[in-house]
């Protein structure tokens, strides 16, 4: 239609950039959209470890509860059966519980590459308009 960019209105040349603008915004929320994904699945992993962890603390109650029942009524030898599973019972889920807790505390939530790449966009459009 025009040879030359100099015969371009004003009017086109805005919608243009509005419309390179929109498409720009929409493909980086596109990927802001991906990378919080990616720490959401990240996330119920972690808390899927914490809740295997509390429900494995949970039997160790129960045990723990057991060997009392078992001490009162018998007075000896099977409560210290019972002492024992329930002590394994429950260091095995304080383990897991950490292992999730610690897990969950590395994980980097603000969307780092999305945010670079704004920025970088951000200085190119600056540099483009100017």
């Amino acid at each position: 239609m025009y040879q030359d960019t100099n015969q371009v209105p004003l009017s086109e040349l805005l919608s243009r950039l509005t419309a390179e603008v929109r498409q720009l915004i929409k493909t980086d929320l596109a990927l802001v959209r991906t990378e919080m994904n990616a720490k959401v699945a990240a996330l119920r992993t972690h808390l899927m470890l914490i809740a295997a962890g509390a429900f494995i603390m949970l039997l160790g109650i129960m045990a723990l509860i057991a060997m009392f029942i078992i001490a009162i009524g018998n007075i000896l030898p099977l409560w210290l059966s019972a002492l024992i599973v329930s002590l394994i019972l429950l260091l095995a889920g304080g383990i897991g519980a950490y292992a999730g807790i610690k897990r969950l505390s590395r994980i980097e939530w603000s969307p780092r590459q999305s945010v670079q790449i704004l920025k970088e966009e951000g200085i190119w459009l600056k540099e483009k308009l100017a």
